[in-house]
């Protein structure tokens, strides 16, 4: 059980995204969560909307909360999500 918290607590700050899914690219939601499991974060809720895409409306995209180390670790993911040309809005 200590093994379990220490882990969990090793990942203080808590990061709240919006991320644009986009039109044609199939497996988007997949390489999302990836990336992210690539960059070692602590994912903790994930939430896809695609009813505005049902709609015609416009993009599907995702909220996504996460956990990372420190903000150092906070950067290389948002630097990991500009290389594969995600966009996002951090919400607060």
């Amino acid at each position: 059980m200590f093994a379990l918290w220490r882990f969990v607590t090793e990942y203080r700050l808590e990061v709240h995204l919006e991320v644009r899914l986009g039109c044609f690219q199939a497996g988007r939601l997949a390489d999302l969560v990836q990336l992210l499991a690539r960059s070692s974060v602590l994912i903790t809720d994930l939430r896809p909307n695609r009813s505005h895409y049902h709609l015609g409306l416009g993009e599907p995209s995702a909220e996504i909360t996460f956990r990372v180390r420190d903000m150092r670790h906070r950067l290389q993911v948002f630097q990991a999500l500009d290389r594969m040309r995600f966009e996002y809005r951090i919400c607060t």
